[in-house]
């Protein structure tokens, strides 16, 4: 079986949403194909969107993202409006952090359904098993069947370990150091408080990341953490950290140590900053399968819809011999490359007091809500910007 399209896109993650969505809101021929049977099924995701005014102070430079992240409110579980972050003695640091707790998999397939109406073709249980010569599409198996699925552009959301990056020859960003393990539980019959978002840090918490309660409603939360293995205790796994963080942290385990799992999540985040080229020939990538990750605080949602969109855009506008691929490059970097640089290079200086509990509580402290405020935001202060330039990072 063979057909034809301007456009693939590989992946209905929130990248490959924004990407079809984009390039048939230009009136190009699109198809976005996806292994799973039910889009937005199997996410990993803590499900905290900043609010559409956090985000356009987050990425001011980005086009039109306050309708990126602009969720229909039934798709809304909380509203937060303080973000906590929990030293590893259990002080409190605290700050406003406008946040929107969505339910992922209906967001997904909300935006699937948006791109259907702007004439997107949709095709889930469709795996892409190999690219056509010359990078003029893709080989793909659905249901069993072999289809030769024939395109100008293809575009790569096929996330971690992206298999269209490998085929048009770009590279990844996976080492230890650079990539977190992620498990999360969401939770009941647990205390919330509805309107605070919290983080905890710390070797016993989540050792190289965070650990996290995310409020979802009354007595609901996604209560999860990420570690990398490079400063994690040899032999100890992420569910015995998860274990540990849920029964004995001294902060955390008074409010969900009670509990009761209704679903398990699981997931790997780049931290290691974009790919060093994302696009190749007819081929671009997006979102996760180019590391597009906020490496200070891990969030991918924000990204991958802005450099979905992107890729749509200059997808249909190399149809129409406007601009060439190298484009989208120039664009994203443009629109949010100076602070998915400023991230990796909080991420790192991070690292440093990540070898101890005590050096995390004394920068914590030294800190203070004021400048954690604008790390998380992925902003460096002008005291630490002084601190990267004297250890080069």
């Amino acid at each position: 079986m063979k057909c034809s399209y301007d456009v693939v896109v590989v992946g209905a993650g929130p990248a490959g949403l924004s990407a079809a969505k984009a390039a048939a809101e230009k009136g190009v021929k699109t198809l976005l194909v996806d292994k799973r049977e039910e889009i937005g099924d199997n996410n990993h995701c803590g499900e905290l969107l900043p609010s559409p005014s956090e985000m356009k102070s987050l990425l001011p430079s980005a086009s039109g993202v306050e309708k990126l992240v602009d969720v229909p409110s039934r798709l809304i579980m909380a509203r937060t409006r303080i973000l906590r972050l929990v030293s590893p003695s259990g002080k409190f640091h605290e700050f406003p952090f406008e946040s929107n707790i969505i339910d992922r998999r209906g967001f997904e397939k909300h935006l699937a359904i948006e791109a259907s109406r702007y004439g997107a073709d949709v095709m889930p249980s469709t795996k892409a098993m190999s690219m056509l010569q010359e990078q003029k599409g893709i080989l793909a198996t659905s249901k069993g069947k072999k289809i030769e699925i024939q395109s100008s552009i293809t575009i790569g959301c096929d996330g971690i370990g992206s298999r269209v990056a490998k085929w048009a020859g770009l590279g990844n960003n996976m080492s230890p150091r650079d990539s977190i393990v992620g498990v999360q539980f969401e939770m009941s019959r647990i205390k919330v408080e509805r309107d605070v978002v919290e983080m905890y840090f710390g070797a016993n918490a989540a050792p190289g990341g965070y650990a996290w309660i995310i409020p979802k409603g009354d007595d609901v939360a996604n209560v999860g953490l990420g570690i990398r293995a490079a400063f994690s205790e040899r032999g100890v796994s992420v569910m015995e950290y998860l274990h540990r963080f849920i029964n004995f942290n001294k902060v955390a385990s008074k409010k969900v140590s009670k509990g009761t799992t209704v679903a398990f999540r699981k997931g790997v985040i780049p931290v290691g900053g974009p790919i060093s080229r994302t696009f190749n020939g007819n081929v671009v990538v997006a979102g996760d399968a180019g590391a597009f990750t906020m490496a200070a605080n891990g969030g991918g949602m924000p990204p991958a819809l802005v450099t979905g969109k992107i890729a749509g855009e200059i997808a249909a506008e190399h149809l129409n011999e406007r601009v060439d691929t190298s484009q989208y490059e120039k664009e994203w970097q443009r629109q949010i490359g100076k602070e998915l640089k400023t991230a990796l290079q909080i991420r790192r200086l991070i690292d440093k007091a990540m070898e101890s509990d005590d050096k995390i509580e004394s920068i914590m402290s030294r800190l203070g809500s004021k400048y954690m405020s604008e790390l998380i935001r992925c902003r460096l202060p002008r005291i630490l910007r002084i601190g990267a330039k004297i250890i080069r990072l």
